[in-house]
């Protein structure tokens, strides 16, 4: 099997009803994550109250997986994500015969891994290769614009009120 997508992840909306929500990525057993995300933007990890059934590609994820558990909410999300395990589970030994089939899957699993890392990556706030800054100065001086920001707010609403 081939990954020709780059999706590693799919974000559903709760309706109160549905309880079963299917995804379309290449994921393994044991290597998938779910997770709630609140109208409040808190987010609780449910993979433990969650079933995942894998298909060849993607699968099906019922949550709650206790029948007499109420539908996800409407205004809940559900996030299904892979969370790859980073181990190499292949020992190739020497003078011995290359299953292609075999070779193929681990060549899955690597590229998986990587589009995991590259999609927390395009989450990130990253430099530019020849930034003048460190990251901590950068972070330094958004805090420091930020207090500044405050300061001059607070001053503007007390010459407001004086006015």
């Amino acid at each position: 099997m081939t990954i020709t997508s780059t999706v590693t992840a799919e974000t559903l909306l709760g309706n109160g009803s549905n309880r079963e929500f299917p995804f379309t990525f290449r994921a393994w057993l044991g290597e998938i994550r779910v997770v709630l995300t609140a109208p409040d933007d808190t987010i609780t990890d449910v993979t433990a109250l969650s079933t995942i059934e894998l298909e060849t590609v993607g699968g099906i994820v019922t949550y709650p997986k206790a029948t007499g558990s109420p539908a996800l909410p409407v205004g809940m999300k559900i996030t299904i994500l892979r969370d790859m395990n980073f181990l190499q589970t292949l020992r190739l030994i020497n003078a011995t015969r290359y299953d292609p089939v075999v070779i193929e899957k681990v060549l899955d699993r690597l590229v998986a891994t990587d589009q995991q890392l590259r999609e927390k990556l395009d989450r990130a706030v990253t430099l530019v290769e020849a930034a003048p800054d460190t990251p901590q100065e950068l972070l330094e001086e958004i805090f420091n614009a930020r207090e500044t920001s405050v300061n001059a707010a607070s001053s503007a609403a007390v010459s407001a009120t004086d006015a």
